[in-house]
């Protein structure tokens, strides 16, 4: 060691080591420090805790929200299928007309339930037949199958009941019928009939469904609507 001096506030030596001519840096510790701070462990765990609380909860609600979404797809479905079904069936019921030969229903009268109970309904339906060059009544039958859940319709080749063709679905296979009934009102004239006190009522019938979707929570739907006959219901 020869000379010390300061440079930029730090102190050097000139020194020889081993014949060579240096300049070393004189420090107040030889050992150098290093300050590192990191997380505890217990730290860490609450970090991971609040992070998958976090994450449990946004997963919640996406799942949440898909569940709404899935519902509200499934009410659309049903808000159509009942639309179709409504409007295919009060079509044809409005055309309905007398049977004045008593070949689809009773004599003079606009409908009938075929079957026990109300969830049935028969009338002559008038549509264009191409084979006749005109308009010609058809014998037309709507009623429930019980077992199948569905609503099915018959029509005849003509306008009557012995030539009732099989039956075709009206229900969308992802859908199930739980209840449907026709309610009859203002047929026949007859005064003292149900819904009909004086005899003058033009014919009307209610329709009423109990649609439900095929999933393992289903959502369900009821509708009803009431159709008269399009046709002045005069005298006869």
């Amino acid at each position: 060691m020869k000379n010390k001096f300061l440079v930029f506030g730090c102190e050097f030596l000139e020194a020889q080591i081993y014949g060579v001519h240096a300049f070393l840096l004189k420090t107040k510790n030889s050992k150098l420090k290093t300050s590192q701070k990191g997380f505890t462990l217990l730290e860490l765990m609450i970090a991971m805790t609040l992070f998958v609380v976090v994450l449990v909860s946004f997963i919640g609600l996406f799942m949440s929200a898909i569940s709404e979404q899935q519902k509200n797809l499934e009410k659309i479905t049903l808000l159509n299928s009942a639309s179709y079904l409504l409007e295919y069936m009060s079509r044809s019921i409005r055309m309905a007309e007398k049977d004045p030969g008593a070949t689809c229903i009773d004599l003079n009268m606009n409908y009938k339930h075929p079957n026990a109970g109300n969830d049935s309904l028969q009338f002559l339906q008038t549509e264009f037949d191409a084979g006749a060059g005109g308009y010609v009544p058809k014998c037309r039958r709507f009623y429930f199958d019980v077992g199948a859940g569905k609503i099915k319709i018959m029509k005849s080749t003509d306008n009557t009941q012995g030539n009732l063709q099989l039956a075709i679905d009206l229900t969308p296979g992802n859908l199930t019928i739980a209840g449907m009934r026709f309610v009859i009102q203002g047929d026949g004239q007859v005064a003292g009939s149900p819904g009909d006190p004086t005899g003058n009522l033009q014919p009307a019938v209610t329709i009423s469904i109990n649609l439900r979707t095929n999933i393992a929570s289903p959502q369900e739907l009821k509708v009803q609507t009431t159709v008269s006959q399009r046709e002045l219901d005069i005298e006869y």
